[in-house]
């Protein structure tokens, strides 16, 4: 799906609007644009600051893009201990062979406008950061730390240069991206910068209330007995009483020694056996459909299942792979309401910040094993059991986004917004955008409810 941000446009919310919206529940948050995006190429002195897509190539004439943001919508008084994180997310127009891009700092003034491989500034020594980019990431967003350039371009913004290595050839999406003929293909996904920054804490709000008194609790646990009083004098004896019923057997005595062995029964009669009249190669094997024994090679092959049927522990397939044989299937029912919403705002959970397809259940386990919060969207994933299967997971953001792309084949969800297990740092979490179908929204993980969305939903995922 090419069309996130664009078709968030189109729906009244601009890009950075629907950023504030994510990230409202961050101490601070801000988003830097693009004012400057080109490549350039030795062998030309064509200027390409007005092209649809940076070039970033690793070829004989290597093709080197650049990038610069408006850092003005930081606070003048932004110093580098104030920012949390920086994420650069750029969208990959076009794999060509796919590699690795490494970003340097730039060390001099540029624009797009005049910038050529013979005037260009020279960049840093060594690259500050790098990101993998395959073939599979056509198509979609990459995000890359870039946390150290920011923070120098707090001193001087001269952006940044993206550099192909290991032969890599790839195509990002520029600003000047124009939209196509139908909604469908427009792209027009300018890259990005989300800054997380660690503002004061502020003052304390005055105290609350007095709330109504509790209901008088439950009756307490009876004290120990107290100490026996002094023994009175002995009364007079009375008239014998009705003889009682016979008590309980009293307990079985120690087993006796063992006694001699007997002697040996008659040989039984030899059971029949299966003779294997497979040709040579194959063995014979039980078949449950139609129960009976078959050779190897004509077993009855396992059914494939299709987006929207009922998958094999009774939740709705929603995605399939190896011709139906495998994929994933999600809960017919919500997880929620949850009370502390994604659960333990505040703490980095080590392994629990993968996005890719498979990658839900590490997610899951590492939520359980780093968050002891009941009642949680992963914990109840986890105790999720439909049909005698207890295997469930909260899935990750792009295992939860083959929803939203097989949705019309698929039942509708009651909320517009869902929990993934991916984690983006210690105060936020990945959701899924129902209006818009953006994969990456990220959302303060105590959050329980948001504008425009509503309530945030959540379901347990299985892989078969």
């Amino acid at each position: 799906m090419h069309h996130s941000y664009e078709h968030s446009a189109r729906s009244g919310l601009s890009i950075a609007a629907l950023f504030g919206l994510l990230i409202a529940g961050l101490t601070h948050a801000d988003t830097l644009h693009l004012t400057d995006d080109t490549f350039t190429n030795p062998s030309s002195t064509i200027i390409k600051g007005d092209l649809l897509e940076v070039r970033v190539r690793d070829v004989a004439s290597e093709k080197r893009g650049y990038a610069k943001f408006n850092i003005s919508t930081l606070s003048s008084s932004t110093v580098a201990a104030d920012v949390d994180s920086a994420t650069l997310r750029f969208w990959v127009k076009d794999v060509i062979v796919g590699g690795t891009i490494e970003l340097y700092l730039v060390n001099g003034a540029w624009d797009e406008q005049t910038l050529t491989a013979s005037i260009a500034p020279p960049i840093g020594s060594a690259p500050f950061a790098s990101v993998s980019v395959l073939s599979e990431d056509e198509g979609s967003f990459v995000s890359v730390d870039v946390t150290p350039a920011v923070t120098s371009w707090l001193s001087a913004n001269n952006g940044l240069a993206l550099v192909a290595s290991g032969g890599a050839r790839i195509d990002i999406d520029s600003k000047e991206t124009e939209p196509a003929a139908t909604e469908l293909e427009q792209t027009s996904n300018a890259m990005e910068i989300e800054v997380a920054l660690i503002g004061p804490e502020g003052p304390q709000g005055p105290q609350g209330v007095a709330g109504n008194d509790g209901a008088v609790g439950s009756q307490g646990i009876p004290g120990n007995d107290g100490a026996g009083g002094a023994t009175g004098p002995q009364g007079l004896q009375g008239t014998q009483g009705i003889a009682g019923n016979d008590g309980a057997d009293g307990a079985g005595g120690p087993p006796g020694p063992q006694g001699p062995e007997g002697p040996q029964g008659p040989q039984g009669t030899s059971g029949s056996q299966i003779p294997n009249i497979c040709p040579h190669g194959d063995t014979i094997a039980y078949d449950t459909n139609p129960n009976a024994w078959v050779c190897s090679s004509h077993l009855t092959p396992p059914q494939p299942y299709n987006v929207g049927d009922t998958g094999p522990a009774g939740g709705i397939v929603f995605a399939v792979s190896n011709g139906g044989i495998s994929g994933l299937e999600i809960s017919p029912v919500e997880l929620g309401p949850f009370q502390f919403g994604w659960g333990c705002r505040g703490t980095l959970i080590d392994g629990a910040n993968n996005e890719a397809i498979g990658s839900g259940q590490d997610n899951t386990n590492a939520i359980l094993a780093g968050c002891t919060l009941e009642g949680t969207p992963a914990k109840r994933a986890d105790e999720y059991s439909l049909n005698g299967f207890d295997d469930w997971f909260l899935p990750s953001n792009l295992e939860l986004y083959q929803y939203y792309q097989n949705q019309t084949s698929l039942p509708s969800l009651p909320y517009n917004l869902y929990w993934a297990s991916t984690q983006i740092n210690a105060q936020s979490a990945r959701t899924v955008d129902w209006l818009n179908g953006n994969p990456y929204g990220w959302i303060a993980k105590d959050t329980i409810s948001i504008a425009p969305f509503g309530t945030i939903g959540a379901r347990a995922v299985r892989a078969f």
